[in-house]
């Protein structure tokens, strides 16, 4: 009889474990054959809940900000003789302060960014097509000056004739309404600003950054609480650890970039006019172009740099190749001072991985994607790291990497 129960019993556990493959393996295939469908799905549940994400964004990158306004007028409000508030009043007055002082900033970065860009980016592009004819000039005599080419007609005469292409597209339309050009930026900024979808996500945001910034210590208390209540002791601390390393490499990984950005775009502008000598209304513009793009990682100082150099090719076509020795000196100088010292936290990512990661992250969830590539990537390859740990504490294996060399 109990020979019978094993019998039974072994049956049951090969029959089991053929089910749950059977339906491993099902589900395997179900992903791959609807994997466009899953990729819309997440897709749209991400547009569904961008207005959070951008309040979050938001709420990491002002939080350096908010947190010294908190600290600064609270001790002023503590150390006070004439003020005589409970601390609880005290610290709720010092939030709202920095609240209120955090959604001024943002707006002056915003206001300042437009005010600045737009009339910047109207200067550069009527001063190049007034000048059009001279930047062809300058280029056909840059063409005519290299050696290995002087001999091939057929390479000069296509060359011209792209260009060319170019000039007369620019005198039908760009030139006769170089005029316009204000009115034109100023429409598409208004029609901008008055989509449905755009202003909604925006004042959503505003409003999901005041609150995560207002509640941010309830919000804390409010997650321990739960996660206490339904995960063991162990379990519920080891997600609040890596909660907390989350939390500092976004926040130090956002407000880093953001500075580091910026030291890049001024050095930018100085190199441009002082040193290669470009003229302010184009300076100003690349400067704006490598700082901003510099935010993403990998892709983006390539992206602006290549951007420039096209640019300024058709102001100066000498000057161009100026900027190509600038611009790589610059990011060596970004990538081996600048970074380190500003991201002193460095997230440990490999390039390698910086590339998967932007790739991937900016595949799903676009320009935000790309932007939160690399600290997204440094969390989830921390958390894998210590599951495959884990799992190899319980098998008596070690964890070092270096063990295996040899297996």
């Amino acid at each position: 009889m109990k020979k019978n129960d094993n019998i039974k019993k072994s049956f049951l556990d090969y029959g089991l474990t053929a089910f749950f493959v059977l339906c491993g393996a099902i589900a395997v295939i179900f992903v791959f054959i609807n994997l466009n469908n899953i990729f819309s799905f997440i897709n749209r549940i991400f547009i569904a809940i961008s207005p959070v994400l951008i309040g979050i964004l938001m709420a990491y990158i002002v939080y350096p900000f908010y947190a010294f306004i908190y600290k600064f007028v609270k001790n002023k409000l503590l150390k006070s003789k004439s003020i005589k508030y409970k601390k609880p009043v005290i610290e709720n007055i010092s939030k709202v302060v920095a609240v209120v002082l955090s959604i001024l900033l943002w707006i002056i970065i915003l206001g300042g960014l437009l005010l600045l860009v737009i009339p910047e980016f109207y200067v550069a592009i009527a001063t190049f097509l007034q000048n059009i004819d001279k930047y062809r000039i300058s280029i056909e005599n840059f063409i005519y000056s290299i050696n290995f080419l002087q001999n091939r007609k057929d390479i000069i005469d296509l060359l011209e004739s792209v260009f060319n292409d170019f000039i007369d597209f620019s005198s039908r339309f760009l030139l006769p309404n170089v005029n316009n050009i204000n009115n034109i930026l100023k429409g598409i900024y208004s029609g901008l600003l008055n989509t449905v979808s755009v202003v909604f996500n925006l004042v959503v945001g505003l409003i999901i950054m005041v609150y995560v910034l207002y509640k941010k210590d309830s919000i804390i208390l409010g997650t321990k609480k739960f996660l206490f209540a339904i995960c063991p002791k162990k379990v519920a601390n080891k997600i609040l650890e890596e909660i907390r390393y989350a939390n500092v490499i976004f926040t130090h990984f956002f407000s880093g970039k953001i500075v580091e950005s910026l030291i890049i775009g001024i050095i930018c502008y100085l190199g441009v006019v002082f040193l290669i000598r470009i003229p302010y209304a184009y300076a100003f513009l690349i400067s704006v172009v490598v700082g901003v793009t510099n935010i993403i990682p990998f892709f983006g100082p390539i992206v602006g740099a290549v951007i420039s150099i096209v640019f300024i090719f058709f102001v100066d076509p000498i000057k161009s190749i100026y900027f190509i020795i600038f611009i790589l000196i610059l990011q060596q100088f970004d990538g081996n001072i600048l970074g380190p010292k500003v991201l002193s936290t460095a997230t440990g990512v490999d390039n390698f991985y910086v590339l998967c990661a932007t790739l991937l992250f900016g595949g799903i969830f676009g320009f935000v994607g790309m932007i939160i590539a690399v600290p997204l990537w440094a969390v989830l390859s921390r958390v894998m790291g210590e599951i495959v740990d884990a799992i190899l504490d319980k098998k008596g294996m070690p964890t070092d990497v270096n063990e295996y060399k040899n297996k």
